[in-house]
């Protein structure tokens, strides 16, 4: 428009009127708009006759505008293989492609990357970047982090464009990366975790950096690995080549584990932290019996799953009192290196002694464990784990040791054991010949003497009973006990990998009793009774994990926790193991000590104690978090390891407590005991008193009662040499009455061979070498025993004419009865349980039978009856009776609370009966089926005090100070009374109507 015209072009036509078309002029070629730039433009028009007459210029108008639209999709946050896209709109340009789409991207805030075009035909167009990148990809993992803006442009074919259009994405390729915390570790070990990563399409998504250090410190080494895919399980081992790392090569510790992962555009997470202890179970305090602990990590017969090591206790000789009991036990451990008096890897009683490093003393004990003692900077040595034990120095040379029983050990100054002195100055006198244990000798003249052969091995060990006699093989290792009774029992070394393994025994009927197997490492791995019987085989695995699996082929796994060298089990798993200690879903948390500060059964249910700085127990706290909870507190003598008191909630009198205290004399005797409390009218309490004579004897107890005298008085025979066997023991025993019972005539193992009762009954007792009962008469009247050689008794006779005889198993389980009329034979599975018991008539025939199965924990789960019929029970995790199927297929089940009461009883046909407590256990509530309640109330001392039912209304009740109930009221105020002697026998029920008595 405003400018000349561009093209011309002309028609003739014939006749007067005409429509014309460019068209036409053009050969019917229409004129194109897509190729006109845009514009507005004039059309000129002349018309000229035949005879050169002609119109001027005739104008008209027409504009083109060719301008496109484009759009782009703003992704937001893209990973892996993506596209940028987008639409556009042409006009249409009919000579050939309508426009061009140029499209690219850049990071925000800076010029773009990269640019892409491609032309298309037609007027609505859907582009993509891959199609102007011959059909690739973006690939997000190769992007930097950040925010990014797409660009797009559409030109016309004409060259009428859009302005620039942006659209957005984000890159975020920043990974994650975890580590598991191994715990505990031993021997070889790894470290692993898992890492998510961003996809990158043309390779390696990623690196993840993995290093140690001890904790607080600097990274000791650093490992890394590229992977391939999104999801990466890593190990520290495939760094490494695959070689794991050495427990045994890193310092006792705690360690850090640092990891990172780094996606391929270099984004990385920080350090992510784990970490892993080292802590080592030390051989020498993990031998013996582990201190009795309920965690102690032992299986089967036992075997210390810790360490591998078989531990075996050997009781030769056991006398009973006065005084400290007088008895002599070895103890055999398979990790032992020690060679002593009684063999290779034994010990045995009185073997104690003392060593010395710097700012420590080691107690080597009995059972061949060490317990470790350090300094407390003022010349005392305190235990390192467990109960707080001292060592002392002594004035004039030596050290003493106070045993929480009271007991106190008397060491030399070369840490040698000369005396044993109970609290009652009741002693054991250890003396000494060219440096061998020679005898012990009590305070009551009892001895024990040693005698040796020339290569210092025990020979024989003379007792008021008669001699033991120990033979030994060439290597030094103890195989044969011969006992009083001419009895012996064989010791078997058959391990061809350490000749000192000790891997059977046989009992004195010559049955093998005892298997042990051990691995290359010398570690025990089997233990097992008489024909297999309560198998155990243990597998090994790292980080303290212990596989045992029972003679049923019943797994149970065992993590154990490390504490100064000692291991105790922390958590129980799996099938659960009649020969193992802990329940299936058991776990423990320790403090410093090894004592357990929280215990979670298998049920949840959390129970917390918390310990003075004597390791004495201050509160025991049950069912934590729960409507159950309840806490037990105990206070405890200054200076004596002695309860004083526990003290628990009042059930009578809310926001009170109930107590029983107990008070000692200065030899650390109990001389009362007192229970205080309430009940419904005030306070209440009953208290027992003790007295004793110079050697800790009890010679009093005078009950709670003050209405009379209820007083038992004991004398016991002088300690004095004449007396003989009977010396120190007890001679009689006077009731409240004044009755009186007489022993006398004690052997050597302790025990009357006359007994006199009140009413001057005689029993005599004869006993056979062993100290076994043999017979029992009164009156001339005979009872006798029998037994076999490991003590089974095998035939009663009794003065009525009966009789019966016993058969035992090889594992010494009771397999038959045999009496009038007929048997009774009992069947066992391998692991003891009674499988099948059998009634037999006199000809042996089986008369009646029952089967039974049990569960993991050897609880009785069916009984299964000649008919085919069965009951079948169930059990939680705590071992509660959870349900019982009986023979008509009916189901009774049981509920408990968190504290393993029973709470409801569902019969058949929802027969429901409910149960409630108090805080002391007592049962204070009962729901029948038809909720009709009937309650009980309970005074602090646990005696009932009334019962409201439907049936009966209120009943009261009350007691004397002994308990014995005194008065009982009925619903219609009749009051029944009760009386008692002074040995609290019922002798007279008194009623209002003296016609009723």
């Amino acid at each position: 428009m405003g400018q000349g015209w561009s093209q011309m072009w002309n028609k003739s036509y014939e006749g007067t009127s005409v429509n014309w078309k460019i068209s036409e002029m053009r050969g019917g070629a229409l004129l194109d708009a897509g190729t006109f730039p845009n514009g507005e433009y004039y059309i000129l028009v002349k018309a000229v006759a035949y005879n050169g007459a002609s119109t001027e210029w005739v104008y008209g108008s027409f504009e083109i505008d060719n301008t496109p639209s484009a759009s782009v999709s703003s992704l937001g946050l893209v990973e892996g293989a993506f596209d940028i896209s987008g639409s556009a709109s042409f006009k249409e340009h009919a000579g050939g492609p309508e426009g061009t789409v140029s499209a690219g991207y850049g990071p925000q805030g800076q010029g773009w990357s990269q640019m892409w075009n491609k032309s298309y035909e037609g007027t609505s167009v859907n582009w993509k970047i891959s199609e102007m990148r011959g059909g690739a990809l973006l690939d997000a993992g190769a992007f930097p982090n950040g925010e990014y803006y797409s660009l797009v442009k559409a030109v016309a074919y004409n060259g009428a464009s859009t302005d620039w259009i942006y659209g957005s994405f984000e890159i975020d390729n920043t990974p994650t990366v975890g580590v598991s915390s191994p715990g505990q570790v031993e021997e070889a070990f790894d470290i692993s975790g898992t890492a998510l990563f961003k996809e990158h399409v043309g390779g390696l998504e990623g690196t993840v950096l993995v290093g140690y250090g001890p904790k607080g410190q600097a990274w000791s080494q650093m490992w890394s690995k590229s992977y391939e895919g999104k999801s990466v399980n890593w190990t520290l081992s495939e760094m490494r080549g695959g070689a794991l790392l050495n427990a045994g090569a890193f310092a006792e510790g705690e360690y850090d584990i640092l990891v990172k992962a780094v996606a391929y555009n270099g984004a990385s997470t920080g350090w992510v932290y784990g970490s892993f202890t080292v802590s080592r179970v030390n051989q020498a305090k993990s031998l013996g019996s582990s201190n009795g602990s309920c965690q102690a990590a032992l299986a089967g017969n036992p075997i210390n799953f810790s360490i591998g090591n078989k531990y075996q206790k050997e009781r030769d000789l056991d006398l009973e009192g006065p005084g400290l009991p007088l008895g002599f036990s070895r103890f055999y451990n398979s990790r032992s290196t020690l060679t002593s008096s009684v063999g290779y890897g034994w010990t045995a009683s009185f073997s104690e002694y003392l060593t010395f490093v710097t700012g420590k003393v080691i107690l080597h004990q009995a059972d061949g464990a060490e317990v470790h003692f350090i300094s407390d900077g003022q010349g005392k040595y305190i235990s390192e784990t467990d109960k707080v034990l001292l060592i002392e120095p002594v004035v004039g040379g030596g050290y003493s040791l106070k045993e929480p029983d009271g007991e106190v050990w008397s060491f030399d100054g070369s840490g040698k054991l000369f005396r044993i002195t109970d609290r009652n100055s009741n002693t054991k006198t250890l003396t000494y010949t060219s440096g061998r244990l020679a005898s012990v000798e009590d305070n009551f003249g009892r001895r024990l003497e040693f005698a040796y052969r020339p290569d210092g091995k025990l020979a024989t060990l003379t007792t008021p009973i008669g001699p033991f006699g120990y033979n030994y093989d060439g290597q030094g290792n103890l195989v044969i006990l011969t006992k009083p009774d001419q009895t012996t029992k064989t010791y078997l070394y058959e391990d061809p990998n350490d000749v000192h393994n000790l891997t059977g025994i046989l009992n004195e009927k010559g049955i093998r009793s005892l298997t042990v197997q051990y691995d290359t490492q010398d570690r025990g791995i089997l233990s097992q009774g008489a024909g297999g019987t309560k198998s155990v085989s243990i597998v090994y695995d790292n980080n303290y994990v212990r596989h045992v699996t029972d003679s049923l082929g019943r797994t149970t796994t065992f993590k154990l926790y490390v504490e100064k060298g000692i291991a105790r089990v922390k958590e129980v798993s799996g099938e659960g193991c009649g020969s193992c200690l802990g329940s299936v879903g058991e776990r423990y948390e320790f403090n410093d000590r090894l004592y357990v500060t929280q215990a979670i059964d298998g049920l949840g249910v959390v129970t917390t104690y918390t310990y003075d700085e004597r390791g004495n127990v201050l509160t025991m706290k049950e069912a934590v978090g729960t409507p159950e909870e309840r806490t037990t507190a105990y206070t405890y003598h200054p200076t004596l390891d002695l309860v004083t008191s526990i003290t628990r909630a009042s059930v009578a009198n809310p926001w009170q407590s109930t107590t029983t205290t107990f008070v000692y004399d200065e030899r650390e005797n109990i001389l009362s005991r007192t229970e205080s409390g309430f009940n419904g009218s005030g306070a209440i309490t009953r208290t027992t008193s003790y007295s004793y004579n110079e050697h800790g004897q009890l010679t009093q107890m005078d009950g709670p009662r003050t209405d009379l005298s209820d007083v038992i008085t004991l004398e016991y025979y002088p300690n004095t040499p004449d007396q003989g066997f009977n010396r120190g023991r007890l001679k009689k025993i006077t009731d409240p009455l004044g009755s009186e019972t007489h022993l006398g005539e004690y052997n050597a193992f302790g025990r009357p061979e006359t007994g006199t009762d009140q009413n001057n009954v005689v029993t005599t007792y004869t006993y056979d070498p062993m100290g076994r009962l043999k017979t029992r008469s009164v009156n001339g009247f005979t009872a006798t025993f029998s037994y076999d050689e490991v003590g089974g008794i095998v035939l009663s006779h009794y003065p009525d004419g009966r009789e019966f005889a016993y058969d035992y198993t090889n594992s010494g389980w009771l397999e038959k009865v045999i009496g009038l009329p007929g048997s009774i034979n009992y069947i066992y599975d391998t692991e003891g349980n009674r499988a099948r018991e059998e009634i037999r008539d006199d000809q042996g025939t089986v008369v009646r039978y029952t089967l039974f199965e049990y569960d993991g924990k050897n609880r009785l789960h069916k009984t299964i009856y000649p008919d085919s019929n069965y009951e079948e029970r169930s059990y939680d995790l705590k071992g509660n009776l959870t349900a019982i199927l009986d023979q008509k297929g009916q189901g009774t089940s049981y509920a408990y609370d968190r504290l393993s009461r029973l709470i409801s009883v569902i019969q058949p046909g929802s027969v429901i009966t409910g149960y409630g407590y108090d805080n002391l256990d007592n049962l204070i509530r009962v729901t029948d089926a038809e909720n009709h309640p009937t309650t009980y109330t309970y005074d602090d001392l646990g005696r009932l005090l009334s019962t409201l039912s439907p049936d009966t209304n209120l009943t009261a009740y009350t007691y004397d100070a002994a308990g014995n109930l005194l008065s009982k009221t009925d619903a219609n105020g009749i009051t029944a009374s009760y009386t008692y002697d002074g040995l609290n026998r019922l002798t007279r029920i008194s009623y209002p109507d003296s016609s009723q008595d």
